[in-house]
Formats: C-alpha cells, structure tokens, sequence
C-alpha cells in the first residue's frame, strides 16, 4: 500500500492503475464499467489516467462491478480517499492551471527528475528575483507574480532538502541571457555555483557553438519510487502541456536525453564554465561604476555605448594620435573598479603605417573603451591586420588615446569603428 506522503496525484494515478488492471483483467469494457457508475466511457479513461479526483461511490461500484474481495476493497477504498485530500498547492489552485496543478503534483511524489532547458534556468534551481524576473517576461500580473516565486520556493523544498534527485541540461546561451538584469543573472549562477557539489545534484551545459541536436523544445522526465508508476515525460506550452507515460513515448525521451549529456560538457566542467560566466558579469557591471567614478557630473560619461546581446551598434569618430614613432606604454595601476592593470601599447603596424592598439598579452586582444578614454572590457581581436588608415579594433569609438595617453600635440587621426559581429 503506497504512504500517502507520495501526495494525491500520484495516488490517484496509482488508484486509477489498479482500477485499470482489475477492468481489463475481468474482461470488462469501458463502456460497461461507464454504465455501472452513470457516467461516460471517457470519465472512466479520466479515472484509469488518475487525471482528476474520483467519487468514493464511484469507486465502490467499479469495485462492486469487479467482483474484488473485502480485503482488497478496503484497501482501494482507503487510497481513494487518500487520493481526495487536497495536496500543499491546493492554496494556489486560483493562479495555477488544471494541467500544471497535475505536473506540480507529480513533481512532489517523484524520486528523480531529469530536465533540458534552453530558455531559462530551470524551476527548482532559481533564485526569488530570477523567478520574479521569469515571471515579469511572461506577463504574469504582480499580485500573481508574488504568489507564483513563493509556490516555486516551496516546489524546491523536496531537493534542498536532499529528497530529490535531478540532472539538469541546460544550453549556456540560457546562463549568459540577463533575465531581469545582469545582476539578478550574476546571483542566479552563483547560486547555481554553489549547488553544483550537491550530491543530490547534477549539472551539464551545452556549450555555444556545441553541433545540433534533434531535441526541439525544452522536456521534463520524471520517475517515482513506487515500482507500479512508470516514468513520466512532461512537455510545457504556452497554454497547455504534455504528459507521456507510454513506454515507448518515454523511451524515446529518455533517449534524447542521453544523447544531450552526451553532446554537453561533463559535469565536472560546470563549474569552470560557470565561474567564467561569472566573472565576465562582474567584469561587465564594475565597469559603469568605474566609468561614472572618472566622469563626474550628472550626466556621466556622454554617448555611453549601448549593447544588444553581442552585437556593438557603434559609430565613427577622429581619434587623434601620438607621432607613430613613439611607443607609449600604459602599465600601472588600474582605476578603482576596473580590475587588474592592463598595459597598452600604441604603436603602428608596419607596411599600412595605421596605429593601432594592441594590449600586452599572451594572446591578441582588442579593447573597448568609452568617450571618456575608460577601459571598458578586453576580448578577443577578429582581425589580424588593421586595414590601411583604420584602426581595426573592436571598440566602441571616441577620443580616447588622447585622454589616456594625455598628449599635448597629436600629429594624426584615424578611424575607429566597431566589429559588429563582436
């Protein structure tokens, strides 16, 4: 007899089963067994799928029509009244949809849970304010939205708490995508950070670029302890969701979850993966408070470069040079807030006589900085060769050499523009 801790939904599911086995195991046909309780064959498919709450009188005549003994009765009995008693989200039954109600009932019973997300962090792994964040893009009202993060913080008490099992697969575009703000994102994968060594717990992230796959949307597969429940998948819509618990539908899931572990990168690499992430986001949001640091005034720094995503929506300026016989190296300490000293070198390249700036480091980087001359970030170059008379930087443009280096007299401009597939 299963505990009714395992919450109603899987009992109802259970009870449905049995109710089930013992129609098909006496030869009865839906039709028939519709009759004998006044109602329609597709009730009885909502009963054997345990899809919604069955009478107790119900119950009693199937099991009348059965032939079951008095034992066993008494048993089914006591599960379906088990099965009727409301579960601890039944207080949000107003804001939850009758096709999630069922998915949150299951996710309390179930052992483990195996998920792929591409969109977001999962559910059971957010942070309050990525949860709010979550919820604000999806147009959940406020008063709504309050009720949802506290009703996804009690969904996660289970696997806090060491009584869940889950592996997680979610692609790294989902961890670099600022849901509410990069600061919000910064503590999520913090968080994420610091539940990786959970024994309870495993993470894998599909890296960018990584080759496709033949998984189209995001997918859920839970299993149970009870050896009579088979696994379920679950697939989340817009309005409605999926759940499969057909051997030969779960099998198929369960075999594209495997190839995604298998195209992701090793559990043991997630927190490498994440700390870069991470440190990239402080990169990022030290900058501003640097930047506005150097440039007092109300206003800041003017034409302060906007991003989207990693695309620069750059412009042109002059930016006037020292003589390029002369190499200036910037080395020293770093403003407050803007990590480490980076040295910079200006000097020209060679055969198309273009200065250009190139930092000291073990590999080729290019620099972006603001109007003020502020050190922004450091990535990669795209070019090898600056093009003759343009300084081929990534970098979102501005008289910059000019402040940092504090020339009195420059003796030429060049170009800058921005690489926009930066």
């Amino acid at each position: 007899m299963p505990e009714a801790a395992e919450g109603p939904t899987v009992l109802r599911i259970l009870l449905g089963t049995q109710l089930r086995r013992l129609r098909e195991g006496r030869g009865i046909s839906a039709q028939a067994a519709a009759k004998a309780i006044r109602g329609s064959e597709s009730k009885i498919s909502r009963i054997e799928l345990g899809r919604n709450a069955i009478r107790e009188i119900d119950v009693l005549d199937l099991l009348t029509l059965y032939g079951v003994g008095a034992v066993e009765r008494e048993q089914l009995l006591t599960l379906a009244e088990q099965a009727n008693r409301p579960g601890w989200w039944h207080r949000f039954n107003d804001i939850l949809p009758d096709w999630f109600q069922s998915y949150v009932g299951m996710e309390e019973a179930a052992t483990s849970i195996r998920v792929y997300e591409p969109q977001f962090v999962p559910g059971l792994l957010q942070i309050p304010t990525y949860t709010a964040a979550v919820l604000a893009v999806c147009d959940i009202p406020l008063g709504e939205a309050e009720r949802h993060v506290i009703l996804r913080k009690e969904r996660q008490r289970r696997f806090t708490e060491g009584r869940l099992k889950l592996w997680a697969i979610i692609e790294e575009t989902a961890l670099r995508r600022p849901v509410g703000s990069k600061e919000i994102l910064r503590d999520q994968l913090r968080y994420l950070l610091s539940l990786s060594s959970r024994p309870n717990f495993t993470l894998q992230i599909i890296p960018c670029g990584m080759g496709g796959h033949a998984v189209p949307s995001g997918f859920t597969i839970l299993r149970f302890a009870e050896p009579d429940l088979p696994d379920v998948a679950y697939l989340e819509h817009l309005t409605s969701a999926l759940y499969f618990d057909k051997k030969s539908d779960v099998d198929r899931y369960l075999l594209a979850m495997e190839r995604l572990s298998i195209v992701a990168a090793k559990p043991n690499h997630t927190p490498g993966i994440l700390t870069v992430i991470i440190d990239e986001l402080e990169e990022e949001l030290e900058l501003p408070a640097a930047q506005n640091a150097l440039c007092p005034g109300p206003g800041g720094c003017p034409s302060r470069p906007r991003t989207c995503g990693r695309r620069w929506s750059g412009w042109t300026t002059a930016l006037p040079l020292p003589p390029a016989s002369k190499s200036v190296v910037l080395a020293g300490k770093a403003p407050q807030g803007l990590g480490p000293a980076l040295r910079r070198d200006a000097q020209e390249t060679g055969r198309s006589n273009s200065p250009f700036l190139a930092p000291m480091r073990k590999h080729s980087h290019s620099c972006r900085l603001n109007t003020c001359g502020v050190l922004l970030r450091s990535f990669e170059s795209r070019t090898a060769t600056p093009p003759s008379g343009r300084c081929a930087i990534s970098t979102q443009p501005a008289a910059l050499l000019a402040l940092l280096l504090n020339q009195s007299r420059p003796s030429r401009s060049v170009s800058i523009r921005p690489l926009l597939s930066g």
